[in-house]
């Protein structure tokens, strides 16, 4: 669903509980949310609600991840008259980031190499050739892992580059970080809870953390 960043949870927007974290965490100046194009009153008017002290700003995104992540890029460069900051990018349906996870973003980022956070995997994992194809590769789980946000950048004029040649090209790609083909990545340690809200069944464990108390 689209539109799933607008679904009440324990009457309060999806989007709102990485919001509160962001906005609410000492080294963040300022946030920029990017959104569906038609749905930035809707955003403002849910913002407006939450009395924030620090500058937000709602920008349209595009119709791929890519086109919104370049859009939000290019109000921020702009904003900042090309001066070095640097950036943190959230997906706003992974609701239960921690202070801690961005803390250590920020603090491990620089210009030469960005942040991208990442969680060890558990389970056994099995690549496939293709879908037709059943005979599947197994993968070692002590190299393996999943790929979270947020991802941070100090270097906006590069990603901006990278990412528009992708667009370019019609290159879709899963996360910032991936974009960044000749880089090097630092890394921070993900959280289970820090995950990405897919299906329904999300929202009820979502639900029962909340209504657990669960503090990040």
């Amino acid at each position: 669903d689209e539109y799933k960043q607008f679904i009440l949870v324990e009457g309060k927007p999806l989007f709102m509980y990485a919001y509160e974290t962001l906005i609410g965490h000492p080294a963040i100046d300022e946030i920029v949310v990017v959104t569906l194009k038609g749905a930035e009153q809707k955003v403002k008017e849910i913002i407006d609600e939450y009395d924030s002290k620090k500058p937000h700003h709602i920008v349209t995104g595009g119709s791929t991840r890519s086109e919104s992540t370049y859009n939000g890029l290019c109000y921020i460069k702009a904003a900042n008259n090309d001066k070095h900051v640097v950036v943190l990018i959230h997906d706003g349906d992974r609701p239960l980031v921690s202070e801690r996870i961005i803390s250590e973003n920020i603090e491990k980022v620089t210009k030469t190499s960005p942040v991208c956070t990442i969680l060890p995997i558990y389970d056994a994992v099995i690549n496939f050739k293709n879908k037709k194809n059943k005979k599947g590769k197994y993968l070692d789980k002590e190299k393996t892992f999943l790929v979270q946000t947020p991802q941070t950048f100090m270097n906006i004029n590069n990603l901006l580059k990278y990412i528009k040649n992708a667009i370019k090209k019609g290159n879709k790609f899963p996360d910032e970080t991936s974009v960044i083909r000749k880089q090097k990545v630092n890394y921070v340690n993900g959280d289970q809870i820090n995950f990405k809200i897919t299906k329904k069944c999300d929202i009820l464990l979502l639900k029962s953390l909340l209504n657990n108390k669960y503090s990040n």
